[in-house]
Order: structure tokens, then C-alpha cells, then sequence
């Protein structure tokens, strides 16, 4: 069974790490957020160390750039099920005798380990060009990483969790648009223009981590600051909401899998 999972993860792992999709859009992304570095007047890079502690400078630069990265991990998660229709994979699963629950583990795990090299790849040439042109210590480029997988990792876990499975109950493209809109609006809006959760234990952006590990001031929402216990137990909200939709996910593929 170990085998099985095994060969399970690497395929699901391979099928989306050679996704060009997949790198088409995190270096669209890079490249936006590496020209927004330089001035309007043609001056050149602008320096975008202001003095603060590099611990906290790399977080706050690590969760500005992966602010909306998780919006295309939940559109490249989305159609995972359909590319087995498409490819004639579901049969095979269906009549295979590994478990459904070890089937979305793997997608699960293997999209999560692909889009984690793309994040950390693309954190990694930022980190790079700030060590090289704007005279970033050499540290910088560990700093953006620990701050990557402390703040970014659970917000992908989450956004792949549902994606994997809520495109099962409701056409995909529908579910990529509502998606989008929910990730803004749970996320990243503030309840003084709209009501919104995005100021709860149930934002995954990875605000409370910024706030409450790196003590940082920024708040996208203009909320309150919260505290390293508020941003242990928000972590533990993400964990539980992932394992939830992915309980929730075999349950309904099972259900689909006996009506096929």
C-alpha cells in the first residue's frame, strides 16, 4: 500500500509540476511584482529596505508578493478530476483496488508539493535580485524562504483542499470564478467597505502569521493586530478546514465513483 501511495503522489506530483501553466504563471507574476521595483522617473531600483529587523522585512515583501499567488493554485487545483475524465485515468482508479481516500491524498499532496516549488522557486529569484542589486544580505534569501513556508505553504494547502473538491458538485469554470471572488472577499477586503470574514480565524492569507510570528503592523483589511496565539490557533483553523474538505471531497467521489 506504501507503494501504491508512493506511485500515486510522484505521478499526480509529475502531471502538475510539467504543467507550463503551472510556471507561466508564477513567473508572470514575478516578473510583475520584480518591475514594480523600479521607479516611474527612470531613476532605477528604488530601495526598498527601510531599516526594519530582515526577519520582518522579508515577511512582509514574502506575503505582499504571494497575496494573490493562492488564486492561481485554486485554479490549477480546480480541475484535477476533469484532466482524469480527459485521460481516461478515472476508469482505471475506479476499477484499481487503491482506496479513493489515498487517490485525493495523493492529488492533494502531489499539488501541494508542485505548487510549493513554483512559490519557493519564484520567492528565490526575488530574494536573489535583491541580494544582487539593492544590496540585500545574504541572509535575505533564507529569511524569504522560512517566511514562504511559515506564511504561504497553509495558504495553498487551503485554497487546494476545496478546489480538488468542490468543482465536483458544481461546474468547474463557475467554481473558478467564484473562487476568485472569494478569496478577495475572505481574504484580503476589509469589513469597513463590505461584510466580510476576512478580519476572523478563517483568513488563510496569511495575515495572522505576519502579525502574530514576525509582529508586523500591516493589516490588508485594516483590522486589529493579532497575536502569536491568535496565529497558532488561525494555523490550526486551516488545518482543521483542510482536512474537513478532504474528508468531505472522498465522500463525494466515492459517492460519484459507485454511480459511474
Amino acid at each position: 500500500m506504501n507503494t501504491q501511495f508512493a506511485n500515486l503522489f510522484l505521478y499526480e506530483y509529475r502531471m502538475a509540476v510539467r504543467r507550463p501553466g503551472l510556471w507561466i504563471s508564477f513567473g508572470i507574476v514575478c516578473v510583475f511584482f520584480l518591475l514594480g521595483l523600479n521607479t516611474t522617473s527612470g531613476e532605477g531600483l528604488i530601495e526598498v529596505f527601510t531599516g526594519k529587523d530582515m526577519w520582518l522585512e522579508a515577511a512582509e515583501t514574502v506575503f505582499t508578493f504571494h497575496m494573490f499567488t493562492p488564486v492561481l493554485v485554486g485554479i490549477l487545483a480546480s480541475d484535477r478530476f476533469q484532466r482524469d475524465f480527459h485521460s481516461n485515468v478515472r476508469e482505471l482508479q475506479i476499477s484499481s483496488p487503491v482506496s479513493t481516500r489515498n487517490v485525493i491524498l495523493a492529488k492533494f499532496l502531489g499539488m501541494w508539493a508542485s505548487v510549493l516549488l513554483a512559490g519557493l522557486v519564484s520567492t528565490l529569484v526575488h530574494g536573489s535580485i535583491s541580494i544582487l542589486l539593492l544590496s540585500a544580505p545574504a541572509q535575505f534569501l533564507l529569511a524569504e524562504s522560512v517566511a514562504f513556508f511559515v506564511m504561504i505553504a497553509p495558504a495553498y494547502a487551503f485554497v487546494i483542499a476545496f478546489s480538488l473538491g468542490c468543482p465536483l458538485l458544481m461546474p468547474l469554470r463557475v467554481y473558478q470564478i467564484l473562487f476568485t471572488g472569494y478569496w478577495v472577499w475572505g481574504n484580503l477586503l476589509t469589513w469597513k467597505l463590505i461584510p466580510t470574514i476576512s478580519d476572523s480565524l478563517l483568513n488563510a492569507s496569511g495575515m495572522y502569521a505576519l502579525q502574530g510570528f514576525y509582529h508586523s503592523t500591516r493589516s490588508p483589511v485594516m483590522g486589529s493586530i493579532h497575536s502569536q496565539v491568535e496565529a497558532w490557533i488561525n494555523l490550526l483553523v486551516i488545518i482543521l478546514c483542510v482536512t474537513a474538505a478532504l474528508t468531505a471531497t472522498c465522500i463525494v467521489a466515492e459517492w460519484q465513483y459507485k454511480r459511474a
